[in-house]
């Protein structure tokens, strides 16, 4: 028998899933952390649906390829705000309100160099409020790394 005021243990973690390839979520998956580590990774969201909600963490260093992560948005409006910042560098900040109902894409991309990379700790969210997406991104890197907002 469970004692009065404890936590179930099982109803306190989070769910965690490592995408090592292109994933489509699902509806149901909502509440997830995805951990990713490779380079090349599509994630694509699922329809738009109020509450849902996404945590993406970089679980280690991505570098030496064009894209390191794309986030696809099929059918909504993605809009947020990515704050960018290079290691012993300056902060950039992307902002993004997209009125645009195709495909959008939340892309971190670089030139192929080992000296360009994402760092491992930097992570991404996504909530839904029925109508867009909402996007907060924390994004450590080094060398040049662009991240950006676009019609897919």
């Amino acid at each position: 028998m469970a004692k009065v005021g404890r936590a179930s243990r099982n109803a306190s973690l989070m769910r965690i899933e490592t995408i090592t390839a292109d994933k489509t979520i699902a509806s149901a998956e909502s509440g997830e952390v995805y951990l990713l580590g490779t380079a090349n990774t599509t994630v694509t969201l699922p329809a738009l649906k109020a509450g849902a909600y996404f945590k993406f963490i970089v679980s280690a260093t991505i570098q030496n390829n064009a894209t390191l992560l794309k986030i696809v948005s099929p059918n909504g409006k993605m809009e947020g705000l990515a704050t960018v910042e290079k290691t012993g560098g300056a902060t950039d900040t992307v902002l993004v309100h997209s009125t645009v109902a195709t495909d959008l894409v939340f892309k971190v991309t670089s030139s192929a160099s080992a000296s360009n990379g994402v760092y491992a700790g930097s992570t991404v969210e996504i909530y839904c409020d029925g109508t867009n997406w909402h996007v907060q991104a924390n994004i450590a890197h080094k060398g040049t790394v662009v991240t950006a907002f676009a019609a897919s």
